[in-house]
Protein backbone atom coordinates (compact mmCIF):
# COMPACT_ATOMS: atom_id res chain seq x y z
CA UNK A 1 0.00 0.00 0.00
CA UNK A 2 0.90 3.71 -0.36
CA UNK A 3 0.39 5.16 3.02
CA UNK A 4 0.43 8.47 4.32
CA UNK A 5 1.53 8.17 8.09
CA UNK A 6 0.26 11.44 10.08
CA UNK A 7 2.47 11.37 13.33
CA UNK A 8 5.13 13.09 15.73
CA UNK A 9 8.05 13.84 13.92
CA UNK A 10 10.21 10.95 13.55
CA UNK A 11 13.19 12.73 15.21
CA UNK A 12 10.87 13.83 18.41
CA UNK A 13 11.68 12.18 21.71
CA UNK A 14 7.94 10.86 21.92
CA UNK A 15 6.62 7.88 22.29
CA UNK A 16 4.91 8.47 19.00
CA UNK A 17 7.94 9.86 17.58
CA UNK A 18 10.14 7.04 18.89
CA UNK A 19 7.50 4.39 17.61
CA UNK A 20 7.44 6.58 13.99
CA UNK A 21 11.05 5.81 13.70
CA UNK A 22 11.05 2.12 14.66
CA UNK A 23 7.89 1.72 12.31
CA UNK A 24 8.11 3.05 9.06
CA UNK A 25 11.47 1.86 7.89
CA UNK A 26 10.18 -2.06 8.24
CA UNK A 27 7.19 -1.31 6.68
CA UNK A 28 8.67 0.06 3.51
CA UNK A 29 11.13 -3.20 4.02
CA UNK A 30 7.69 -5.48 3.88
CA UNK A 31 6.78 -3.34 0.42
CA UNK A 32 4.88 -0.53 1.71
CA UNK A 33 5.42 3.03 0.04
CA UNK A 34 5.17 5.20 2.90
CA UNK A 35 5.57 9.16 3.38
CA UNK A 36 5.23 10.39 6.75
CA UNK A 37 3.12 13.64 7.39
CA UNK A 38 4.78 14.75 10.91
CA UNK A 39 2.40 17.48 12.25
CA UNK A 40 4.88 18.80 14.79
CA UNK A 41 7.60 19.31 11.86
CA UNK A 42 8.19 22.46 10.60
CA UNK A 43 10.19 22.87 7.49
CA UNK A 44 10.36 21.80 4.19
CA UNK A 45 10.23 17.83 3.05
CA UNK A 46 13.53 16.01 4.47
CA UNK A 47 14.76 12.54 4.35
CA UNK A 48 15.05 10.99 8.31
CA UNK A 49 16.71 7.45 8.30
CA UNK A 50 15.53 6.17 5.00
CA UNK A 51 11.93 7.70 5.52
CA UNK A 52 10.43 10.91 3.20
CA UNK A 53 9.22 13.40 5.80
CA UNK A 54 7.05 16.36 5.11
CA UNK A 55 6.39 18.79 7.75
CA UNK A 56 2.73 20.61 8.78
CA UNK A 57 4.48 23.37 10.40
CA UNK A 58 1.88 22.65 13.83
CA UNK A 59 -1.19 20.97 12.34
CA UNK A 60 -1.78 19.28 15.06
CA UNK A 61 -5.73 18.57 14.34
CA UNK A 62 -4.67 17.09 11.05
CA UNK A 63 -6.62 19.37 9.11
CA UNK A 64 -4.36 18.81 5.97
CA UNK A 65 -3.82 15.00 6.13
CA UNK A 66 -6.46 14.77 3.42
CA UNK A 67 -4.35 16.85 1.43
CA UNK A 68 -1.20 15.25 1.23
CA UNK A 69 -3.41 12.18 0.86
CA UNK A 70 -4.36 13.11 -2.47
CA UNK A 71 -0.91 14.60 -3.57
CA UNK A 72 0.99 11.08 -2.64
CA UNK A 73 -1.92 9.49 -3.87
CA UNK A 74 -2.28 7.58 -0.85
CA UNK A 75 -3.79 4.20 -0.70
CA UNK A 76 -4.59 4.66 2.64
CA UNK A 77 -3.79 7.08 5.97
CA UNK A 78 -2.73 5.60 8.91
CA UNK A 79 -2.38 8.02 12.21
CA UNK A 80 0.25 6.94 14.87
CA UNK A 81 -1.56 9.26 17.45
CA UNK A 82 -4.49 9.19 19.51
CA UNK A 83 -7.72 9.48 16.91
CA UNK A 84 -9.15 12.39 19.22
CA UNK A 85 -6.29 14.17 18.31
CA UNK A 86 -7.77 15.03 14.77
CA UNK A 87 -10.42 17.03 13.11
CA UNK A 88 -13.91 15.99 13.75
CA UNK A 89 -14.70 17.14 10.16
CA UNK A 90 -11.41 16.35 8.78
CA UNK A 91 -11.76 12.36 9.75
CA UNK A 92 -15.36 12.63 8.29
CA UNK A 93 -14.29 13.69 4.98
CA UNK A 94 -11.33 12.28 4.17
CA UNK A 95 -10.46 11.18 0.35
CA UNK A 96 -9.24 7.63 0.92
CA UNK A 97 -9.64 4.75 4.16
CA UNK A 98 -8.77 6.10 7.62
CA UNK A 99 -6.83 3.15 9.37
CA UNK A 100 -6.59 4.35 13.23
CA UNK A 101 -4.54 3.48 15.43
CA UNK A 102 -6.11 3.36 18.96
CA UNK A 103 -4.77 3.91 22.43
CA UNK A 104 -6.89 3.63 25.23
CA UNK A 105 -5.73 4.95 28.85
CA UNK A 106 -9.19 5.24 30.15
CA UNK A 107 -11.57 2.09 31.45
CA UNK A 108 -14.03 2.20 30.15
CA UNK A 109 -13.15 3.63 26.62
CA UNK A 110 -13.79 7.53 26.41
CA UNK A 111 -16.68 8.67 24.97
CA UNK A 112 -14.73 10.72 23.01
CA UNK A 113 -12.85 8.00 21.29
CA UNK A 114 -15.76 6.10 20.48
CA UNK A 115 -17.07 9.07 18.67
CA UNK A 116 -14.46 9.60 16.58
CA UNK A 117 -13.39 5.90 15.60
CA UNK A 118 -17.23 5.46 13.82
CA UNK A 119 -15.67 7.35 11.19
CA UNK A 120 -12.09 4.97 10.54
CA UNK A 121 -12.37 2.16 8.08
CA UNK A 122 -9.69 -0.09 10.62
CA UNK A 123 -8.74 0.38 14.27
CA UNK A 124 -5.66 -0.85 15.42
CA UNK A 125 -5.52 -1.55 19.18
CA UNK A 126 -1.93 -1.26 20.74
CA UNK A 127 -2.82 -3.20 23.56
CA UNK A 128 -4.68 -6.84 24.79
CA UNK A 129 -6.41 -4.40 27.45
CA UNK A 130 -7.34 -1.86 25.04
CA UNK A 131 -8.91 -4.90 22.57
CA UNK A 132 -10.87 -6.33 25.05
CA UNK A 133 -12.23 -2.95 26.00
CA UNK A 134 -12.78 -2.12 22.63
CA UNK A 135 -14.64 -5.05 21.92
CA UNK A 136 -16.81 -4.50 24.95
CA UNK A 137 -18.30 -1.29 23.24
CA UNK A 138 -19.09 -3.26 19.96
CA UNK A 139 -15.83 -2.15 18.34
CA UNK A 140 -14.04 -3.78 15.78
CA UNK A 141 -10.15 -3.44 16.09
CA UNK A 142 -7.42 -5.67 15.00
CA UNK A 143 -4.26 -6.10 17.13
CA UNK A 144 -0.85 -4.66 16.49
CA UNK A 145 0.63 -4.03 19.19
CA UNK A 146 3.66 -1.47 19.72
CA UNK A 147 7.24 -2.68 19.49
CA UNK A 148 10.77 -2.16 20.86
CA UNK A 149 14.36 -3.34 19.59
CA UNK A 150 15.61 -5.67 22.50
CA UNK A 151 18.74 -5.75 20.84
CA UNK A 152 19.04 -2.23 21.95
CA UNK A 153 17.20 -1.69 25.08
CA UNK A 154 18.70 -4.80 26.45
CA UNK A 155 20.43 -5.69 30.10
CA UNK A 156 23.85 -3.91 30.66
CA UNK A 157 26.47 -2.51 33.25
CA UNK A 158 24.63 -0.60 36.41
CA UNK A 159 27.78 0.76 38.13
CA UNK A 160 28.95 2.01 34.42
CA UNK A 161 25.31 3.66 33.79
CA UNK A 162 25.32 4.97 37.20
CA UNK A 163 29.27 6.52 36.69
CA UNK A 164 27.68 8.16 33.55
CA UNK A 165 24.96 9.93 35.08
CA UNK A 166 26.82 10.63 37.98
CA UNK A 167 24.65 8.53 40.18
CA UNK A 168 26.10 6.68 43.73
CA UNK A 169 27.46 3.50 42.82
CA UNK A 170 25.90 1.71 45.26
CA UNK A 171 22.70 3.71 46.33
CA UNK A 172 18.99 2.96 46.00
CA UNK A 173 18.12 4.47 42.82
CA UNK A 174 14.56 4.70 41.42
CA UNK A 175 13.63 6.46 38.25
CA UNK A 176 10.73 7.92 36.14
CA UNK A 177 10.50 8.07 32.23
CA UNK A 178 7.40 10.29 30.84
CA UNK A 179 5.96 13.51 30.28
CA UNK A 180 4.92 16.41 32.48
CA UNK A 181 2.28 17.88 30.51
CA UNK A 182 -0.69 18.08 32.35
CA UNK A 183 -2.69 19.17 35.73
CA UNK A 184 -3.31 17.37 37.45
CA UNK A 185 -0.62 14.92 36.15
CA UNK A 186 -1.77 12.07 34.39
CA UNK A 187 1.31 10.58 35.14
CA UNK A 188 1.10 10.83 38.93
CA UNK A 189 4.01 12.97 38.85
CA UNK A 190 2.39 14.68 42.83
CA UNK A 191 2.01 11.53 44.07
CA UNK A 192 5.71 10.29 42.97
CA UNK A 193 6.96 13.15 44.56
CA UNK A 194 5.06 12.94 47.63
CA UNK A 195 5.60 9.08 48.28
CA UNK A 196 9.39 9.48 47.62
CA UNK A 197 9.76 12.20 50.25
CA UNK A 198 7.98 9.54 53.05
CA UNK A 199 10.28 7.14 51.73
CA UNK A 200 13.26 8.92 52.66
CA UNK A 201 11.87 10.21 55.56
CA UNK A 202 10.77 6.91 57.20
CA UNK A 203 13.98 5.25 55.36
CA UNK A 204 16.83 8.09 56.88
CA UNK A 205 18.71 6.07 58.28
CA UNK A 206 18.93 2.86 56.12
CA UNK A 207 18.60 4.71 52.24
CA UNK A 208 20.24 8.10 53.48
CA UNK A 209 21.58 8.17 49.43
CA UNK A 210 18.80 6.75 47.50
CA UNK A 211 18.25 8.80 44.17
CA UNK A 212 14.89 9.50 42.24
CA UNK A 213 16.17 10.45 39.01
CA UNK A 214 13.57 11.99 36.65
CA UNK A 215 13.65 12.13 32.79
CA UNK A 216 11.47 14.73 32.02
CA UNK A 217 11.11 17.76 32.15
CA UNK A 218 11.16 19.79 35.36
CA UNK A 219 9.00 22.93 35.17
CA UNK A 220 5.31 23.70 33.80
CA UNK A 221 5.70 25.37 30.22
CA UNK A 222 3.79 22.56 28.64
CA UNK A 223 0.50 22.53 31.12
CA UNK A 224 2.73 20.26 33.76
CA UNK A 225 3.37 21.17 37.19
CA UNK A 226 6.54 22.60 38.61
CA UNK A 227 8.50 20.16 39.89
CA UNK A 228 11.07 22.12 41.26
CA UNK A 229 9.37 24.06 43.46
CA UNK A 230 7.08 20.68 44.29
CA UNK A 231 10.46 18.96 45.62
CA UNK A 232 11.65 22.23 47.80
CA UNK A 233 7.99 22.07 49.66
CA UNK A 234 8.09 18.16 49.97
CA UNK A 235 11.63 18.74 51.70
CA UNK A 236 13.37 16.25 49.62
CA UNK A 237 17.58 17.02 50.02
CA UNK A 238 19.03 18.09 46.37
CA UNK A 239 21.12 14.52 46.96
CA UNK A 240 18.07 12.60 46.87
CA UNK A 241 17.41 13.32 43.17
CA UNK A 242 18.51 13.97 39.75
CA UNK A 243 16.72 15.26 36.87
CA UNK A 244 18.12 15.11 32.95
CA UNK A 245 19.85 18.13 31.61
CA UNK A 246 16.87 20.51 30.70
CA UNK A 247 18.60 22.36 27.63
CA UNK A 248 18.98 18.83 25.93
CA UNK A 249 15.52 17.62 27.01
CA UNK A 250 13.98 20.83 25.43
CA UNK A 251 15.89 20.49 22.65
CA UNK A 252 14.73 16.88 22.05
CA UNK A 253 18.57 15.62 21.62
CA UNK A 254 19.17 13.57 24.58
CA UNK A 255 20.66 10.12 22.80
CA UNK A 256 19.00 7.07 23.15
CA UNK A 257 21.82 5.95 24.65
CA UNK A 258 21.62 7.82 27.95
CA UNK A 259 17.77 7.17 27.98
CA UNK A 260 18.99 3.15 28.33
CA UNK A 261 21.46 4.01 30.72
CA UNK A 262 18.86 5.47 33.27
CA UNK A 263 16.99 2.09 32.81
CA UNK A 264 20.45 0.57 33.57
CA UNK A 265 21.30 2.74 36.39
CA UNK A 266 17.83 2.58 38.68
CA UNK A 267 16.53 -0.93 40.37
CA UNK A 268 13.93 0.21 39.85
CA UNK A 269 11.00 2.22 36.93
CA UNK A 270 8.39 4.44 39.05
CA UNK A 271 5.16 4.46 36.46
CA UNK A 272 2.68 5.73 38.44
CA UNK A 273 0.71 6.57 35.53
CA UNK A 274 -3.41 7.08 35.50
CA UNK A 275 -4.08 5.53 32.09
CA UNK A 276 -1.75 4.25 29.65
CA UNK A 277 -2.69 3.37 25.53
CA UNK A 278 0.70 1.29 26.02
CA UNK A 279 3.91 2.58 28.26
CA UNK A 280 6.75 2.01 25.94
CA UNK A 281 9.03 3.49 28.73
CA UNK A 282 7.76 0.70 30.97
CA UNK A 283 8.31 -1.61 28.43
CA UNK A 284 11.91 -0.80 27.68
CA UNK A 285 13.09 -0.80 31.14
CA UNK A 286 12.03 -3.73 31.50
CA UNK A 287 13.88 -5.40 28.42
CA UNK A 288 16.71 -4.05 29.98
CA UNK A 289 16.05 -6.13 33.13
CA UNK A 290 14.46 -3.53 35.25
CA UNK A 291 11.17 -4.12 38.08
CA UNK A 292 8.29 -1.28 37.60
CA UNK A 293 6.05 -0.01 39.82
CA UNK A 294 2.63 0.95 37.81
CA UNK A 295 -0.89 0.71 38.08
CA UNK A 296 -3.21 -2.12 37.66
CA UNK A 297 -5.10 0.00 35.03
CA UNK A 298 -5.33 0.10 31.36
CA UNK A 299 -2.32 -1.35 28.93
CA UNK A 300 0.17 -1.54 32.47
CA UNK A 301 -2.15 -4.36 33.54
CA UNK A 302 -0.22 -6.27 30.41
CA UNK A 303 2.81 -4.71 29.57
CA UNK A 304 4.03 -5.11 33.21
CA UNK A 305 5.41 -8.51 34.33
CA UNK A 306 7.88 -7.73 37.11
CA UNK A 307 7.55 -5.55 39.60
CA UNK A 308 4.56 -4.43 42.42
CA UNK A 309 1.22 -3.41 41.02
CA UNK A 310 -1.30 -0.81 41.94
CA UNK A 311 -4.59 -2.11 42.34
CA UNK A 312 -7.63 -0.03 42.61
CA UNK A 313 -8.20 -0.67 46.27
CA UNK A 314 -5.28 1.34 46.65
CA UNK A 315 -5.90 4.12 44.00
CA UNK A 316 -8.89 6.79 43.72
CA UNK A 317 -10.89 6.66 40.84
CA UNK A 318 -10.96 9.84 38.44
CA UNK A 319 -13.80 11.16 36.15
CA UNK A 320 -11.98 11.78 32.84
CA UNK A 321 -13.85 14.89 31.18
CA UNK A 322 -13.39 13.08 27.71
CA UNK A 323 -15.57 10.37 29.52
CA UNK A 324 -14.13 7.80 31.69
CA UNK A 325 -12.44 7.09 34.57
CA UNK A 326 -8.40 7.07 35.70
CA UNK A 327 -6.80 5.36 38.57
CA UNK A 328 -4.23 7.47 40.74
CA UNK A 329 -2.19 5.92 43.07
CA UNK A 330 -2.44 6.55 46.80
CA UNK A 331 0.59 7.98 48.15
CA UNK A 332 0.92 5.79 50.99
CA UNK A 333 0.80 2.25 48.31
CA UNK A 334 3.26 3.78 46.13
CA UNK A 335 5.85 4.23 48.83
CA UNK A 336 4.99 1.00 49.96
CA UNK A 337 5.92 -0.28 46.76
CA UNK A 338 8.99 1.39 46.79
CA UNK A 339 10.11 0.31 50.03
CA UNK A 340 9.56 -3.03 48.79
CA UNK A 341 11.47 -2.44 45.54
CA UNK A 342 14.21 -0.95 47.68
CA UNK A 343 14.46 -3.86 50.36
CA UNK A 344 14.47 -6.83 47.88
CA UNK A 345 17.33 -9.66 48.07
CA UNK A 346 19.92 -10.19 45.16
CA UNK A 347 18.14 -13.77 44.66
CA UNK A 348 14.66 -11.86 44.22
CA UNK A 349 16.06 -8.62 42.01
CA UNK A 350 18.12 -11.36 39.73
CA UNK A 351 14.88 -13.01 39.44
CA UNK A 352 12.71 -10.21 38.74
CA UNK A 353 15.16 -8.60 36.22
CA UNK A 354 14.78 -12.35 34.32
CA UNK A 355 11.21 -12.07 34.16
CA UNK A 356 10.71 -8.62 33.40
CA UNK A 357 13.24 -9.25 30.34
CA UNK A 358 11.16 -12.56 29.14
CA UNK A 359 8.40 -10.13 29.42
CA UNK A 360 9.39 -7.43 27.17
CA UNK A 361 10.64 -9.67 24.72
CA UNK A 362 7.47 -10.96 23.67
CA UNK A 363 7.26 -7.57 21.86
CA UNK A 364 10.36 -7.29 20.37
CA UNK A 365 10.16 -4.82 17.15
CA UNK A 366 10.79 -7.47 14.63
CA UNK A 367 8.45 -9.96 15.66
CA UNK A 368 5.90 -7.48 16.37
CA UNK A 369 5.82 -6.01 12.98
CA UNK A 370 5.80 -9.10 11.25
CA UNK A 371 3.70 -10.95 13.06
CA UNK A 372 1.07 -8.18 13.23
CA UNK A 373 0.96 -4.77 11.80
CA UNK A 374 2.80 -6.86 8.32
CA UNK A 375 -0.46 -9.26 8.45
CA UNK A 376 -2.75 -6.70 9.41
CA UNK A 377 -2.01 -4.26 7.09
CA UNK A 378 -2.38 -6.84 4.29
CA UNK A 379 -5.75 -8.06 5.26
CA UNK A 380 -6.81 -4.14 5.11
CA UNK A 381 -5.41 -3.69 1.67
CA UNK A 382 -6.93 -7.08 0.39
CA UNK A 383 -10.32 -5.39 1.62
CA UNK A 384 -9.96 -1.97 0.31
CA UNK A 385 -8.88 -3.67 -2.97
CA UNK A 386 -11.95 -6.11 -3.44
CA UNK A 387 -13.95 -2.72 -3.26
CA UNK A 388 -15.78 -3.76 -0.03
CA UNK A 389 -16.10 -0.33 1.36
CA UNK A 390 -19.14 1.69 1.93
CA UNK A 391 -19.32 5.29 2.79
CA UNK A 392 -15.46 5.18 3.66
CA UNK A 393 -15.68 2.45 6.22
CA UNK A 394 -14.90 -1.08 5.63
CA UNK A 395 -18.35 -2.95 5.82
CA UNK A 396 -16.35 -6.11 8.14
CA UNK A 397 -16.00 -2.72 10.41
CA UNK A 398 -18.62 -0.50 10.05
CA UNK A 399 -20.42 -0.87 13.14
CA UNK A 400 -21.79 1.96 15.47
CA UNK A 401 -20.53 2.29 19.12
CA UNK A 402 -22.48 3.53 21.71
CA UNK A 403 -20.50 5.79 24.63
CA UNK A 404 -20.09 5.00 27.82
CA UNK A 405 -23.25 4.75 30.60
CA UNK A 406 -23.82 8.34 32.25
CA UNK A 407 -21.89 7.39 35.10
CA UNK A 408 -19.13 6.92 33.38
CA UNK A 409 -18.50 2.94 34.53
CA UNK A 410 -19.77 -0.58 33.45
CA UNK A 411 -19.22 -3.52 35.27
CA UNK A 412 -16.07 -4.55 33.45
CA UNK A 413 -14.37 -2.21 35.58
CA UNK A 414 -16.48 -1.95 38.67
CA UNK A 415 -15.67 -5.46 39.55
CA UNK A 416 -13.32 -6.30 42.36
CA UNK A 417 -10.21 -7.22 41.90
CA UNK A 418 -9.44 -10.72 42.48
CA UNK A 419 -5.91 -9.63 44.62
CA UNK A 420 -5.87 -7.06 47.55
CA UNK A 421 -2.95 -4.25 47.60
CA UNK A 422 0.02 -3.87 45.74
CA UNK A 423 0.92 -6.96 43.87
Amino acid sequence: MRLLIVSDTPSAPSSWGQWTRQLVPRLQTAGHECLVYATTYHGEQMAYQGMNVIGGNGDQRGDLMGDYAIRFKADAILTLKDPYVYNAQTVRSLPVPWIAVVPVDTEPVSALVLEQVNFATARLAIARNGHDLLRQHGVQAHYAPLGVDTTFWAPGDQIAAREALSLPPTAFVAAFVGANQTRPSRKGLAQLLLAWAQFLYRNKDTHPDAVLYLHTRLGPEFGGHDLTAMIKAFGIPDRNWRAVDQVAYQGGYVPREQIRNVYRACDVLVSPSTGEGFNLPLVEAQACGKPGIAMDWTATRDTLWAGWKITREHGELEWEPSGSLRLRAHVNALEYAIGQAATVDDATRAKLSTLAREGALQYEINHVVSTHWVPVLAQIDQLINEGVVQDGLIEHHARTVEPPRENGCHASCVEPQADRGVG
